[in-house]
């Protein structure tokens, strides 16, 4: 049994040498599939670690809303918003061990410099956020909110450029409040 085995080594390996450049273009082949399947499956991986990750700094790790928040669309701004939040915030840093329990607000409206006007989809946090999420923000110029700044805004670069606003200008945003009548707000960016 193991010398039959060995004579089929040995034919096998007169067979790899006796057409050289045969093997050498199966080997380069063999090569070429493992390094492109490699570099598949580690983007791949790269981009579900990265999408897990951008997930997480974004809205959380556990996202919190009202019962028909995801499955039908609100009548009126915060109709499917949670009215206490500041209990149940409370609640929840006493019973579990997190970095921290951020409320959001998603609205939408108009947003003018005084001459332009641009339509935005925004995001209502709490300052403390920026602490939290310092490492993940790419800002390109001015700072995060702070809790000394009360009327603060951050604005994506293509909406400031959009608007041709700078840091320190004055923005008006036009909302809709939770009773359905617009609202306007002038805010520093």
């Amino acid at each position: 049994m193991i010398q039959s085995q060995l004579q089929g080594f040995k034919a096998a390996s007169l067979y790899l040498v006796r057409n050289k450049r045969r093997t050498l273009l199966s080997l380069i082949i063999v090569a070429i599939a493992i390094f492109a399947i490699s570099a598949a499956a580690g983007f791949g991986l790269f981009t579900y670690q990265t999408l897990e990750r951008s997930t997480a700094n974004d809205v959380g790790h556990i996202t919190i809303s009202q019962p028909g928040y995801f499955e039908k669309e609100e009548d009126m701004p915060l109709q499917n918003g949670i009215d206490d939040y500041l209990t149940l915030k409370r609640l929840l840093e006493g019973s579990i061990d997190s970095k921290g329990i951020q409320p959001r607000v998603y609205f939408s409206g108009l947003i003018s410099n005084g001459r332009k006007s641009s339509i935005f989809v925004g995001n209502g946090v709490e300052p403390s956020e920026f602490a939290l999420r310092e490492d993940f923000i790419g800002l390109q110029s001015g700072s995060t909110l702070s809790t000394e700044s009360q009327d603060g805004i951050m604005l994506a670069n293509e909406l400031a450029n959009n608007l041709s606003v700078d840091i320190g200008d004055w923005v008006t945003l036009l909302a809709t409040t939770s009773d359905g009548v617009l609202n306007a707000w002038t805010l520093k960016s």
